[in-house]
């Protein structure tokens, strides 16, 4: 069980990095070694996870501004088993966009009788801010606010005059947005009455015999209004005494007609209204065909993988009409328009998820018809794997375990594992970052190597191929790390090159690093040249070495060069005594020859730019056994890393 709460500084200012933090309580199950962060864009469907290994806190990067997210929490155990998800959490990224603000009612122009109510009612995108409230205002003044959605306010009892209203949205620490103003007309009440035909009359053909709908617009002002009488010119027609006041007039036939109405109130007041022309023909025109569109597309349907772009086509039949324009919308996001022949819009860089689009025509007095809606979908590109070693055309000894690696990055996928091959051989297989897999390495001869990402429904994404070769290690060369390092280090030869990868550190009472050895019994000597290195930390050494045995406290005398290119000769005079040091000028691979001599108990070093002038370093009696163990050691200066050297021109004598 995992009990999850979510910090209280996580805040909008915060958020807006792209990254979240959270924590939680620890699992009371004693068999639990670490948790996953699970985070999405859907409730209860998380897209992605994070190991955090054994933390109670952790963090989400590369978030998207303006996006709500939802988090969950897991716990597992070292045998592989998982719980199941936390209570979840959710929290909103802020944009870097201010919000959006827009006075939707009333409409600029429009008028009222005073005493005036007036219904404002405000619009507001928040753009991932924090929306405190929204103040209305008029002619810059506060009359209301409001601090939830909607944002509506009544302003009640207005009196006559023109006024200026706005918007104006507090968001995230006191900021402010104002929307375009709104002007509007609060009119005196008038003390008469007054009388209109409706004007759609005039605007209207209709089709003999005709059935014609009359209606006045009446405005009482207060007065009683008897009846409406309707007129032909001066024909009575017919009259109403209730709102609204309409007549059918039947029967009408062709031609054309002037109306109009009498509206009798008070107690013997009569007020006319101006006449609407009425048109009535033998037969009406056929109604316009709208225009036609369609959206042309070659995935409609499908899926498509990211990174995705796509031209979109809009074909349109005019039928006759002024187009103005068509639009692009995916859902209900705005694309783009294009206002002239051939229709079109490039859409680049399409958004990973489900998108339906649909080409939309403006034409007329701004009327809109749609296409059929395209489906398709944009899934995350494959994952990447990129190999991490042995380097391609490397060469080691079959003895010499190998440390095999991958980097993989998800693009959004869920890594179910990565498997290594050899050829068409597994050779194992890891569930969880970093892609590592130890390998003995006892196969002789050339390997083709990959690693392979496991992901969704069993999909595979591979790595390309490094090509190594593994062979015997030649008489009586032996190798092995001494002392204890956290990765094991290795060794190629190859045509008279000696490559050697080593970590730990010689120094102190005891050693660890990678040894290429032979024994030597009695007098003898040790020579070699230092092609290259490639140190991966500054306490790192790599030289020639005789040792007195192979435990990490052995006594031993050591020639070589640190990271920063010093000479050093180094020595231990006691089973796991203390180690002394001494730096002795500079030394630069290629033109480095170390040279390691034992004479009796006596251990002395020489160095060389060319092989055959020598250069006595320093020496010290040292009382070894006979049979002691001289060869290259490799050293990174941690336990964690491997260092590289090349050697060439390796003698071992007496």
């Amino acid at each position: 069980m995992v009990w999850l709460w979510l910090l209280g500084w996580v805040c909008a200012e915060r958020l807006a990095s792209g990254s979240v933090t959270i924590g939680w309580n620890a699992s009371p199950d004693p068999s639990v070694i670490g948790y996953k962060i699970y985070y999405g864009t859907e409730s209860r469907n998380p897209a992605a996870w994070v190991d955090v290994g054994n933390q109670l806190m952790g963090s989400v990067e590369g978030l998207t501004a303006g996006t709500t997210y939802f988090f969950a929490v897991t716990a597992y155990a070292g045998s592989g088993l998982e719980s199941d998800f936390s209570a979840e959490v959710s929290t909103t990224l802020a944009g870097t966009d201010p919000p959006s603000v827009s006075l939707v009612a009333p409409v600029t122009g429009s008028s009222f009788l005073a005493p005036a109510s007036l219904g404002l009612v405000a619009s507001v995108t928040p753009n991932g801010r924090v929306i405190q409230r929204v103040r209305f205002l008029q002619n810059g003044l506060l009359i209301g606010e409001v601090a939830t959605s909607p944002y509506t306010f009544t302003w009640n009892n207005v009196a006559a005059g023109n006024y200026r209203l706005q918007a104006e949205v507090v968001f995230d620490g006191g900021q402010t947005v104002v929307s375009a103003s709104s002007s509007v007309t609060v009119n005196a009440a008038s003390t008469s009455p007054t009388i209109a035909m409706a004007s759609s009359l005039s605007e209207t053909l209709f089709e003999a015999p005709a059935n014609v709908p009359l209606a006045a617009l009446v405005v009482a002002a207060g007065r009683t209004i008897h009846r409406v009488h309707f007129y032909n010119g001066s024909t009575y027609l017919g009259a109403d005494t209730t709102q609204p006041y309409t007549f059918v007039w039947t029967g009408v036939p062709e031609g054309t007609y002037w109306v109009s109405a009498r509206m009798l109130y008070g107690k013997s007041s009569v007020l006319g209204s101006a006449s609407v022309r009425v048109s009535v023909v033998r037969s009406l025109p056929p109604p316009p065909v709208a225009p036609t569109v369609s959206l042309v597309s070659n995935v409609a349907g499908s899926t498509v993988t990211a990174p995705y772009s796509t031209e979109l086509v809009a074909s349109v039949v005019a039928n006759g009409h002024i187009i103005s324009k068509v639009q692009f919308y995916d859902g209900l996001t705005l694309l783009g328009e294009d206002a002239s022949a051939p229709y079109e819009f490039s859409w680049v860089e399409v958004a990973v998820g489900e998108h339906s689009v649909v080409a939309r025509v403006v034409y007329a007095t701004n009327a809109t018809l749609d296409s059929e809606s395209v489906q398709f979908w944009v899934e995350p590109p494959p994952p990447t794997v990129v190999w991490q070693g042995p380097l391609d055309g490397s060469s080691y000894s079959k003895i010499t375990p190998l440390q095999l690696g991958a980097n993989v990055t998800s693009n959004g996928h869920e890594i179910s594992r990565v498997d290594f091959y050899s050829g068409e051989s597994l050779l194992g297989s890891d569930s969880s970052e970093p892609y590592s897999l130890s390998w003995a390495g006892n196969i002789l001869g050339v390997q083709a190597m990959r690693a392979l990402a496991i992901y969704g429904n069993s999909r595979v994404a591979e790595s390309t191929i490094a090509t190594i070769t593994m062979g015997e290690l030649t008489p009586p060369w032996l190798t092995g790390d001494i002392g204890s390092v956290g990765v094991s280090g290795r060794v190629s030869l190859t045509g008279g090159v000696q490559v050697v990868e080593g970590a730990g550190v010689i120094f102190g009472t005891s050693d660890a690093f990678h040894f290429l050895y032979q024994t030597l019994s009695g007098d003898g000597e040790i020579r070699v040249r230092l092609n290259s290195t490639q140190f991966s930390e500054s306490g790192g050494s790599i030289g020639v070495m005789i040792r007195d045995n192979l435990t990490s406290g052995s006594k031993h005398a050591f020639l070589g060069i640190l990271p920063s290119g010093t000479l050093r000769w180094q020595r231990r005079t006691d089973p796991a005594g203390a180690t002394w040091i001494g730096h002795y000028g500079s030394a630069i691979p290629p033109s480095i020859r170390l040279r390691l001599v034992r004479t009796g108990s006596l251990l002395t070093g020489y160095s060389s730019v060319n092989g055959q002038d020598w250069t006595a370093v320093n020496s010290r009696q040292i009382e070894m056994t006979a049979n002691v163990f001289v060869g290259l050691a490799v050293a990174s200066g941690s336990n964690a890393t491997l260092s590289r050297a090349v050697f060439s021109e390796l003698t071992v004598v007496p």
